[in-house]
């Protein structure tokens, strides 16, 4: 390449990285920046670029507008016309995408900038009539049909620059779109006093005060003008005695304060004369008329201010330090509801405006659960048909399952049903729903008790205790206190049928084995509803609804993959995925696509991190022993599929443990970080059903690894996966006990059972080996792939493995 073509191409890259166009004089264009072949190449490159990621913002920025409609923080006059309308917007920009790869001419270019460009002023118009009327976005159609006479470069990268600055218009409206001038006008003074610090600042005030007035007030008369609002100041604080030097004979031109004996006796003089003088003292004066001596009175003063200061640092008793913080709770929801955030809006601590209901689509595979506590909403609503017939239903319900499964959630979607059923009926009765924390309970006065009187005061309602098991609700825990008023509270509870002074407790754990029994009996808890985690196809489903809330567009993202890979996952990590990939996608203004997924599927599911601290000794013989499980995994063919595998570092999951039932287990490990492994899935997870056939091929899998180092090392050194043959043991063992247990056989039948066992896994080991000889070219393969990509699908393992079989 010569300078003449460096030079062009720096002068190319520069118009990319500044996004301005620039213009170059007829008689040096030939000499300066020839327009060659690679630099017009270059130049159409980077231009393509700029579409696309003007492409990727438009689709950023119309998720967040379907987010925002969905969530209601936009509402628009038809919320489903909204919703398609982002839906479509978004599936045409992917189209467009796809549709324009590199090489481009620059006719095609023009074409993709000049849709970019419609695409967006149809997006601003929507925004400007504030979504009266979406019509479906029809990018096909939307592009110019005939492309412009002039299709330079020039012209091109003045329409990429605009098109830059349009974007960027749109952003700004979408970002305010839904907002009303006073929210605008909260939010600019909100970050207005966040730059200033002014509410920090105003607890200065009283002691700025204070000072200012005892300033004022020691001050000599002669400081200050003879009129003028400082002189007004002054005549209203009043002048030291001690200060004063008008009222000194012949000391009245003197530039210091400093007093001689003689002037300090004819100034004890004066002061007894002034205390007759009350208008001219001021008002620190007049308060100041208890003191006799004059040094405690000047003392006194700054030591007043001092003091009042330090008052307003001393804590409120607890009972005022509530009313405090309830207040400034209030203050700071209603700015938040000013600013347009969300709040939610209590009275007396009860929520009237869950809008949720058993008919969620979010409550995917909840159907059983969900039909438990319709039976309920049908009491409440005519509790007069049942009652009559003496078959009244528990209003005390207990939601057992693992933590995020769904229990709150139900809970809030019971409230909202049962007042949307009284509101069919035109009933004027509206259900309350309060939910309560440990720290709600246990540090309040009279507890429980007080807890569901006030919830017999403000019936009808449903008031959900989270985490019960955290209460002391043993007859050994607090000497049976807090059990024994929860107890004698709910006492009250099951009597009432009238629909006006119903209270439903419902209650919610993950260990229903550290509440006492007692609480489990009918009249109180007595109808326990079960919650799992989801299952392969749930998750699935639960998936498409969050895609479908969240406004995401599922082409190009793999929805079984993200099911198979989140296994024994919540429906509350599932949302927190989303969330987080919804976080980073709008970070890099991007719509969210299968790469952000898949990051937090790494990171949160599998506890991925993201650097390697080994060296290349150790990556290699990482890499070779992972390569050999996934080899293994992929010619063996289990019924748990291989999924992926990696060598990069993974944090140990973390177990919970109870220090009173098992000291021992619940010592920290020091090895916190495991490297490397296999992620496999099976569709059957709920029994996962191994036969003789499926434990030795597990078997085989877990000998690979060690083995895969000894073929191509000669050796198999590494000490790190030492657990690898335990396991391969142990499958073995549970092939020949046939389903027995080791403890259950006589001595002699154990040491007959390990014998053989040790004997399978010898022969195994044999065939495994190989096994892998057979294909060492597809293990060295697989082994350095690993070490450059650090992490492979099983897909790409299986087009490796087939190219160097």
């Amino acid at each position: 390449m010569n300078f003449a073509t460096k030079v062009s191409t720096l002068a190319v890259m520069l118009f990319a990285l500044t996004g301005t166009t620039f213009s170059v004089p007829n008689n040096l264009e030939e000499v300066i920046l020839p327009v060659t072949e690679e630099t017009r190449a270059l130049q159409l490159n980077l231009l393509l670029e700029k579409n696309l990621q003007h492409l990727d913002e438009l689709n950023s920025t119309l998720q967040y507008l379907g987010q925002a409609i969905g969530k209601g923080t936009i509402k628009p006059l038809h919320k489903k016309d909204a919703l398609d309308w982002s839906s479509a917007h978004q599936a045409a920009i992917r189209r467009l995408a796809k549709s324009y790869t590199h090489p481009l001419t620059e006719s095609q270019l023009h074409t993709l900038s000049s849709s970019i460009k419609v695409l967006a002023l149809q997006v601003s118009s929507i925004l400007d009539n504030k979504f009266i009327s979406v019509p479906v976005a029809d990018l096909d159609t939307a592009a110019p049909t005939r492309v412009a006479q002039y299709t330079s470069l020039e012209s091109i990268s003045k329409l990429t620059c605009s098109n830059d600055l349009l974007i960027n218009l749109l952003k700004q409206k979408a970002d305010k779109a839904g907002l009303t001038t006073i929210n605008i006008v909260a939010r600019k003074l909100d970050a207005f006093n966040d730059r200033f610090y002014i509410t920090n600042s105003l607890k200065y005030i009283p002691l700025a005060t204070i000072t200012a007035a005892t300033a004022i007030h020691f001050m000599p008369n002669n400081w200050f003008p003879q009129t003028g609002t400082l002189r007004d100041i002054k005549s209203f604080m009043g002048t030291s005695y001690l200060y004063t030097q008008e009222n000194i004979p012949g000391n009245q031109t003197a530039k210091s304060t400093r007093l001689t004996p003689a002037a300090r006796r004819e100034c004890r003089r004066l002061s007894r004369q002034l205390k007759t003088a009350a208008p001219t003292r001021g008002i620190i004066g007049i308060l100041a008329e208890a003191y006799n001596d004059k040094e405690t009175y000047k003392l006194g003063t700054i030591v007043a201010g001092v003091g009042m200061w330090t008052f307003s640092k001393i804590p409120l008793p607890d009972q005022l330090e509530t009313v405090k913080n309830d207040i400034k709770g209030k203050i700071r929801s209603k700015w938040e509801q000013l600013k347009g955030f969300d709040s939610n809006s209590t009275k007396r601590g009860y929520d009237y405006a869950i809008k949720m209901t058993l008919d969620d689509e979010k409550l995917v595979g909840l159907e059983s659960q969900t039909a438990e506590l319709r039976k309920l909403v049908k009491y409440i609503t005519a509790p007069e048909i049942y009652d009559r017939s003496n078959a009244n239903l528990e209003k005390g319900l207990l939601l057992v399952g693992p933590s995020r499964s769904g229990k709150t959630f139900a809970a809030r979607a019971l409230h909202g049903s049962i007042n949307k059923a009284l509101a069919e009926k035109n009933a004027a009765t509206k259900f309350g729903f309060r939910e309560l924390k440990w720290s709600d309970i246990v540090w309040k006065k009279d507890g429980v008790q007080k807890i569901l009187e006030e919830a017999k005061n403000n019936a009808p309602c449903v008031l959900f205790i989270d985490e019960i098991h955290t209460l002391p609700l043993q007859t050994k825990e607090w000497g049976g206190d807090v059990l024994g008023q929860f107890l004698t509270g709910m006492s009250g509870i099951n009597s009432e049928s009238d629909a006006k002074h119903q209270v439903i407790l419902l209650g919610a754990t993950n260990h229903p084995e550290m509440l006492d029994f007692a609480l489990l009996q009918p009249g109180r808890f007595g109808t326990i509803i079960h919650f799992e985690k989801p299952s392969y196809e749930n998750r699935k489903k639960y998936f498409e609804v969050l895609f479908k809330h969240n406004a995401i567009d599922t082409e190009g993202i793999c929805i079984d993959t993200l099911a198979r890979q989140t296994e024994q996952c919540s429906y509350g990590d599932l949302e927190f995925i989303i969330k987080q990939a919804r976080f980073v996608a709008r970070t890099q203004a991007k719509g969210v696509s299968q790469e952000h997924l898949q990051e937090q599927v790494n990171i949160h599911v599998r506890s991925f991190k993201t650097l390697l601290p080994l060296t290349a000794q150790e990556k290699n013989i990482l890499a070779l022993h992972q390569a050999g499980h996934a080899l293994a995994s992929i010619l063996l063919n289990p019924e748990n599929k291989l999924e992926s595998v990696t060598i990069l570092p993974r944090h140990r999951k973390i177990i919970e443990k109870r220090l009173w039932t098992d000291k021992q287990e619940a010592q920290h490990k020091t090895q916190t970080t495991k490297f490397g492994g296999l992620f496999t899935y099976n569709y059957s997870e709920a029994l996962k059903l191994q036969d003789a056939q499926e434990k030795t091929k597990q078997c085989m899998i877990q000998l690979a690894g060690p083995l895969a180092e000894k073929i191509v090392l000669g050796s198999s050194g590494s000490h790190h996966h030492t657990k690898d043959k335990q396991k391969a043991l142990k499958y073995a063992q549970e092939v020949l006990l046939d389903g027995l247990l080791l403890e259950d056989l006589s001595k002699q039948a154990q040491q007959d059972i390990k014998q053989q066992a040790y004997s399978m896994l010898q022969k195994l080991e044999l065939e495994t080996e190989q096994l892998l000889k057979d294909n060492k070219n597809a293990l060295v393969s697989v082994a350095q792939e690993l070490e450059e990509k650090h992490t492979l699908d099983a897909e790409s393992l299986k087009k490796l493995i087939d190219t160097h079989r």
